[in-house]
This record gives C-alpha cells, sequence and structure tokens, in this order.
C-alpha cells in the first residue's frame, strides 16, 4: 500500500486550499484554472495506470463543487489502484503521449516514478495557487506535508487530553494520584521501534492513525470502569482470534454474519474487558481499514471513523455525563 498515505496528504492539502478559495468572493481565474488542472493531472495519470480512457482534459474549466467532487473520485481511485500493488508491481514502466507538447513524441517511466512527479507537480501548483491569492485574503492556506502530519498528533493529544481531565473528574477514585496531578491517563509514548515490532508480530503495516495514537502513548488506563476499557500497550495488540478465539466461535455457532470481520481484525482495547476496540483490516470488497466497537452490552458493532473520531466520541459522552452529574447535585441541592 505505498504512496497511500501521500495521496491522503494530496486530498488533505487540496482541501486547504479548497476551503480558502471558497472564503474569497470571487476567485482570480487564473487560480481556478491552476487548481483544475492539478486535479485533472491526477485524473489523467490514474487512468494511464489503469490503461483507462482519459474521462477528463487537462486545462478543463470547473466550479468550486465539481472540483470538490474531482477530488473525493481521485483520492478513491488512486487507493483503490494502490491497494494492493507491491513495489514490484510499481517498478512497471508505461508508456504516454504528453499533453504538454504541441507534437508529442510516445515516452516511457516507471508507475513509481510517475506517481513521484504527480505528488510534486501538485506541490508546485499549490505553490503558484498561494502566491496569486497573497493579499487577497487574510490567512494563506498552510498546505505543506509537516502542516499535516504534526496536525494529526496534535488534534490527537488534545482530545486525548480532554479525555483525560474528563475521566478523571467523573471517576476520581479510579485513578492514581500521578494520574489526577498530571491529569493524563495516557502512558510514555511508544517508540518507532516498539511500533515496527509490533508490525512485524502481526504480520501487516497498520493504520497510520493507529501508529500516531501510540506516538502519544502506549496505551492509556481504562477510560470508564466497566464501560470503556483503556487501549492496550502496543506489544499487546494481537488478532482477535489469537486474543479472544471463543468470541469468533461463539458468533459463528450463532450464525452471525460479521464473523469474516472479526476473523480479520486487531483488538487493540479491552483484551481482558467487556468493552473492545477493533481494527479491521482490508479483505474481499472492503479496501479500507474499518474500526469497530464491539461491546457484550452493545447490539451488534458500532462503526466509526478512525481513531481520532472514536475519541472526540467518548470525550463527548464523558462531558455529558459530567453536565447531567452536576445538574443532578445542583437539583438535589435546591430541593
Amino acid at each position: 500500500m505505498k504512496f497511500i498515505k501521500q495521496f491522503e496528504f494530496e486530498n488533505w492539502s487540496n482541501t486547504q486550499i479548497l476551503d480558502t478559495l471558497k472564503k474569497i468572493e470571487q476567485p482570480n481565474e487564473r487560480v481556478l484554472q491552476l487548481f483544475s488542472h492539478l486535479l485533472s493531472s491526477h485524473c489523467m495519470w490514474l487512468s494511464r495506470v489503469n490503461k483507462t480512457e482519459f474521462t477528463c482534459t487537462l486545462f478543463q474549466e470547473r466550479t468550486l463543487e465539481e472540483c470538490e467532487q474531482l477530488m473525493q473520485e481521485n483520492l478513491d481511485g488512486w487507493k483503490k489502484y494502490l491497494q494492493n500493488k507491491t513495489e514490484k508491481d510499481l517498478e512497471q514502466s508505461i508508456e504516454f503521449m504528453p499533453a504538454w507538447e504541441v507534437n508529442p513524441s510516445k515516452r516511457k517511466m516507471t508507475i513509481e516514478d510517475a506517481i513521484i512527479h504527480l505528488i510534486n507537480h501538485s506541490s508546485y501548483h499549490r505553490g503558484q495557487i498561494v502566491m496569486v491569492i497573497k493579499g487577497q485574503i487574510e490567512a494563506l492556506p498552510l498546505s505543506t506535508y509537516i502542516m499535516y502530519a504534526s496536525k494529526v498528533m496534535i488534534d490527537m493529544k488534545e482530545i486525548l487530553q480532554q479525555l483525560s481531565v474528563n475521566a478523571i473528574a467523573l471517576n476520581l477514585e479510579n485513578f492514581s494520584e500521578q494520574e489526577k496531578q498530571t491529569q493524563w491517563i495516557g502512558k510514555s509514548a511508544a517508540t518507532e521501534i516498539e511500533i515496527s515490532e509490533a508490525e512485524k508480530r502481526l504480520g501487516i503495516k497498520l493504520p497510520n492513525d493507529v501508529k500516531e495514537f501510540y506516538k502519544i502513548t502506549n496505551g492509556t488506563s481504562e477510560i470508564l470502569s466497566h464501560t470503556f476499557s483503556g487501549f492496550d500497550a502496543i506489544e499487546n495488540i494481537d488478532w482477535l482470534r489469537n486474543a479472544i478465539p471463543d468470541i469468533i466461535i461463539n458468533y459463528a455457532e450463532m450464525g452471525e454474519t460479521y464473523v469474516a470481520d472479526l476473523t480479520n481484525s486487531i483488538i487493540i482495547a479491552g483484551v481482558n474487558h467487556v468493552h473492545n476496540i477493533l481494527i479491521i483490516q482490508p479483505y474481499g470488497e472492503h479496501k479500507d481499514w474499518r474500526y469497530w466497537e464491539f461491546a457484550s452490552y452493545i447490539p451488534g458493532e458500532t462503526e466509526f471513523k478512525g481513531i481520532e473520531k472514536y475519541l472526540e466520541r467518548i470525550n463527548d459522552f464523558l462531558h455529558n455525563q459530567i453536565i447531567n452529574k452536576q445538574h443532578i447535585v445542583n437539583k438535589y441541592d435546591t430541593d
């Protein structure tokens, strides 16, 4: 799955540009041309590697709404194409006719080189766009890779910090003195070596957001007693079929339809708890990692879109519980 992260960055970076252009009352025509062009390039190279007919032209005019739609189509298309590609697959050469030449002659390059060109090509044009809109809007878009990579960690750590504060406030007696003092229920960060060793042991590359989580904290304490388990340390996460094989056996005997999902899942929270967090590897028609909350007190599974979204949801729940608790206390005092 090489280059998928780069295309996820491309989509994020283009989104920063798009959101900025939406704030400009009348975007410069040149800006719209450049933005549409860089998206067309993604579309055209995707057609080349798939050996299909072009569905767009290199200098096609589009509205911002049409650009936004094409961005998602490009991301989905590249992720689908790269999903099962090996290093050797990407070393294969493709022939093409340069669209920028007046009298083009056939050229050849590897698929890997074509992707590297495409990503650098996009960065070049995003830089041009920023130069053109400078002075038209107060805050220019920050669309560089370092902003993308570091923002993911900052956001997740902020959510974890707030979640820690709420969890401790709600269940003060369940946390250590150190956790109360630091207002942090996390642990020391996992090292790159520990993450790499876990991937080797599991025989698979973990999704990026899971790795980013463990770079912040190598697991957590139990978040809410008998309700939300803590995250397990990276060295303890395992395939569900190894960690709790009885779950799969029991659901298979009941004829449940999601036994294959459970078989292909890794448990990252709740090995010894009634509440589990599972990440399900891509298989069959499923091209992306999926994230499930699975518990004895929840019928079926609850799917969520990544670790950050799960943390946000749990944090919101804890916050609402605190408000409800305060409301009950206030009502009691009033009565």
